[in-house]
């Protein structure tokens, strides 16, 4: 009895995250164009997006990746429409499905969406993504990321040694990645500030359309890195970067040292 209470109490809580409307990070490509030809076929796409993440669930494994071409009938490029959504390694397939069928609904009501035929948005555990040209695989605009931050502050005097250590964790994540199979990378290590503990997760992850070469991948995260050298997260000791096919994500735990 109390398993499904517990149980209840968890599928309400995911009930009440995903209605949240804030939680949805958006990117639109500034250089991409409105087409009204494009918007028109664009709920088909996102629907059969999800439709091909539902179906995964059933199947031996579950790989959390949909990718889409929709060619335009008449031969006309650009009026092609390309879309993929993926969720970062690990996230249950419900929660996937979940989160997908709420960035497609995201997609429809956002109101960059009717300004751009480029558009990435990403909530939690999954990313969507979808434009008029042909982005699989490709290293995006350096001027082309979202970015969440979460949790406190790092104190200033700290801030230096901090950043100088989640930026060497990035630099290692990103040969993780390099030489693994899924395109993915964590570290969980701990770093001191006087008597101070610190516990530092960081994660690492492309697309699984970034495999081939694999080096394209590493070049997105060693580019999501630069944004975190350059203060985008603001000294704080939670934070996801996430660079169009590609996410660096940290987060810290603090442990003070007893009296």
């Amino acid at each position: 009895m109390e398993n499904a209470s517990q149980r209840l109490l968890l599928i309400g809580a995911m009930a009440l995250l995903l209605r949240s409307p804030v939680a949805v990070g958006i990117e639109c490509d500034p250089q991409a164009s409105s087409n009204p030809a494009v918007r028109g076929r664009l709920e088909s796409v996102l629907a059969n997006l999800v439709a091909m993440i539902d179906r995964q669930r059933s199947g031996l494994t579950f790989p959390g990746y949909a990718e889409i071409v929709v060619y335009d009938l008449e031969g006309r490029p650009p009026l092609d429409i390309y879309g993929n959504v993926w969720c970062v390694a690990g996230a249950p397939p419900k929660d996937c499905l979940a989160c997908a069928n709420l960035l497609a609904k995201s997609a429809k009501r956002r109101p960059c969406i009717v300004r751009a035929d480029s558009v990435t948005l990403s909530y939690g555990p999954c990313v969507l993504r979808y434009s008029a040209h042909n982005f699989f695989g490709e290293v995006p605009n350096p001027d082309y990321f979202n970015v969440h931050n979460t949790g406190d502050t790092i104190p200033l005097y700290y801030e230096g040694h901090f950043n100088k250590g989640v930026s060497g964790f990035f630099i290692r994540l990103a040969h993780l990645v390099l030489y693994s199979w899924d395109n993915y990378g964590e570290l969980n290590e701990e770093i001191f500030f006087g008597r101070t503990r610190m516990s530092i997760e960081a994660t690492a992850q492309c697309s699984p359309d970034m495999t081939s070469p694999k080096i394209l991948c590493v070049q997105c995260l060693m580019e999501a890195r630069k944004k975190f050298d350059e203060g985008l997260c603001n000294g704080s000791m939670s934070c996801t970067i996430l660079y169009s096919n590609c996410i660096l994500k940290y987060a810290t735990t603090t442990f003070k040292p007893e009296l």
